[in-house]
């Protein structure tokens, strides 16, 4: 059920043109809620649409309104179930809402190996197919970043028919 979700919040996403780190962050909330909290399944979707809330306003400029989550749920929820939901989400993260993200790492490991975008694009498709894998979680976003952009790398030397080495000496220094 928790990659059915997070393919809803991709949807989600895509829709009202968010962020990705608004999209990290949302599963991010929902992983860490869900560690500690059981949660019934009808109820499955709520917590998502309140951790996207509280994501998208922590992250996003202009970040969309409850009554936008309301509509994107088809109405399935009240706007004050939104709101007493991300209640729910921010005391039980303590309101530790801050949390390091594979994307934050594949930014920065791109960054310091000078990497082509083509290269930062696929390690951004890569880390984000781990979003829905239930049995990813327990690696480090540093780590699935790093796979992510070394994949990447090892991707475009094939392609360019290049045997140089694919891990750049920046990246081991951060990795």
């Amino acid at each position: 059920m928790r990659g059915i979700l997070v393919d809803w919040l991709v949807e989600v996403s895509e829709e009202y043109k968010l962020q990705t780190e608004t999209l990290y962050l949302a599963v991010s909330y929902i992983d860490r809620f869900l560690s500690v909290m059981s949660v019934q399944r009808a109820k499955l979707q709520l917590v998502g649409t309140a951790a996207m809330f509280i994501a998208s306003k922590y992250e996003e400029i202009y970040p969309p309104e409850v009554a936008d989550f309301t509509y994107i749920t088809d109405h399935a929820y009240a706007a004050e179930e939104v709101l007493d939901m991300e209640m729910k989400i921010l005391l039980e993260l303590d309101w530790k809402i801050t949390a390091p993200n594979s994307h934050l790492w594949i930014e920065r490991l791109c960054a310091v190996s000078r990497a082509s975008s083509r290269v930062k694009h696929r390690a951004e498709y890569y880390s984000q197919r781990t979003l829905q894998e239930y049995a990813l979680l327990e690696f480090k976003p540093s780590l699935i970043a790093s796979a992510s952009v070394h994949l990447s790398l090892v991707a475009e030397a094939r392609e360019n028919r290049d045997h140089r080495e694919c891990w750049p000496r920046p990246c081991e220094r951060l990795s």
